[in-house]
């Protein structure tokens, strides 16, 4: 029954320590004073027996590895170091995509994602759990950032829109929610969320590859079946028809452009001006605000 005391109405989302032992704190106290308390009856008598008793909504790795108080510091540095993967992914991924094609390096991004989000459920302490999770970040941030092109190369203008609101991170949000809530517990939640996304690899090897990219590269006849193949779902044979001559007109037009000279640009060329730095440093703090 102990363990089940809150000192609040509402228990917080992170852990509360309300005791440690034999020891059973008051139920009016802050968090702060609650660790002041758990420390001073675990350090002094170097205590190792004194096991923090805790209240929780979902049993995280913070419950599971006792990282209560100042130990917190290094679950929240995971996720910086999470977050330095998702970036670290998006620049390599994203050059890779335009290398190798949108559905190859997509197709390895959404393998490592799962792969390796699985392979955190597993892991025994808090090193190797941040280890997976930055691999997991680099995967994450290669897949968002193909995908997102991937989408603009293959959707129709006219729904990109719908696709990038209804297929995004604000509806899954309440989706994870939900699964976080049934599975109590951080390594249940990792597989869940890893299982439930096995069906997108699924769905992926039956998608063709972006035919702006194969047209990029010269494979003229190659984006020609794929835009023919894509064109015939919802359309009239007039339309169908007009969609043909449109496609000529544009693979004539990409072979004007290759033929003429053209430099290639890479990553860092967003920041080889002033003004593009700017722009770029502009659209990197403000964007995800706008999200």
């Amino acid at each position: 029954m102990l363990h089940l005391r809150a000192r609040h109405n509402c228990p917080s989302a992170s852990p509360d320590i309300i005791g440690c032992g034999e020891t059973i704190f008051p139920n009016n106290i802050s968090r702060q004073e609650a660790c002041k308390l758990y420390e001073s009856v675990l350090l002094p008598a170097n205590n190792d027996s004194c096991k923090a008793m805790t209240n929780y909504q979902f049993r995280s790795v913070n419950v599971e590895w006792a990282l209560f108080c100042d130990k917190e510091h290094g679950v929240k540095n995971t996720i910086s170091y999470q977050m330095l993967g998702v970036m670290i992914g998006a620049l390599i991924f994203g050059q890779l995509s335009d290398l190798f094609g949108r559905k190859t390096v997509g197709l390895c991004c959404i393998v490592g994602t799962i792969v390796t989000g699985s392979m955190s459920a597993l892991a025994h302490n808090l090193f190797s759990f941040t280890l997976l999770r930055f691999t997991v970040g680099i995967f994450v941030g290669g897949n968002s950032t193909v995908m997102y092109v991937y989408v603009i190369e293959n959707v129709p203008t006219n729904a990109r829109f719908a696709v990038k609101t209804l297929v995004t991170w604000s509806p899954n949000f309440i989706i994870l929610s939900l699964i976080a809530y049934l599975s109590g517990e951080w390594r249940t939640l990792l597989l869940a969320m890893n299982l439930l996304a096995s069906p997108s690899l699924i769905c992926f090897l039956f998608l063709y590859e972006s035919p702006y990219w194969l047209l990029d590269k010269g494979r003229t006849n190659e984006a020609q079946n794929v835009l023919k193949k894509t064109s015939i779902w919802g359309i009239t044979t007039k339309r169908y028809e007009n969609s043909e001559e449109l496609l000529e007109a544009c693979i004539q037009q990409e072979q004007q452009r290759r033929n003429a000279k053209s430099k290639r640009y890479y990553f860092y060329h967003l920041f080889s001006s002033w003004k593009l730095f700017q722009y770029n440093l502009i659209i990197s703090f403000t964007f995800r605000w706008v999200l």
